[in-house]
């Protein structure tokens, strides 16, 4: 099977702190392109989407305490990363 150089594992991204609060920190372990994440709700109700860059933040203070799932594509809109996270306010 042929690697792709800029292949992202799932451990090569990493989100911090869960459980969250007002801000969900990420960080690329590795210089990549721009991704993308869309946060979903329980319900499955997207509530937030953007891109991230190699190293940043987003900011989840609009969102209710409870249980999101965020998932994070490449720039071909291929599913590399789904994290539940937690919000507790």
């Amino acid at each position: 099977p042929s690697v792709r150089l800029n292949e992202v594992k799932l451990e090569d991204i990493e989100i911090y702190p869960l459980p969250a609060m007002g801000t969900i920190y990420f960080k690329m372990k590795r210089g990549h392109s721009d991704y993308n994440f869309i946060i979903f709700n329980q319900f499955g109700q997207q509530v937030k989407a953007n891109q991230m860059n190699n190293s940043g933040s987003i900011n989840i203070a609009d969102l209710s305490s409870g249980i999101y799932y965020i998932i994070v594509f490449d720039n071909e809109n291929k599913k590399i990363l789904k994290k539940r996270i937690i919000i507790t306010k």
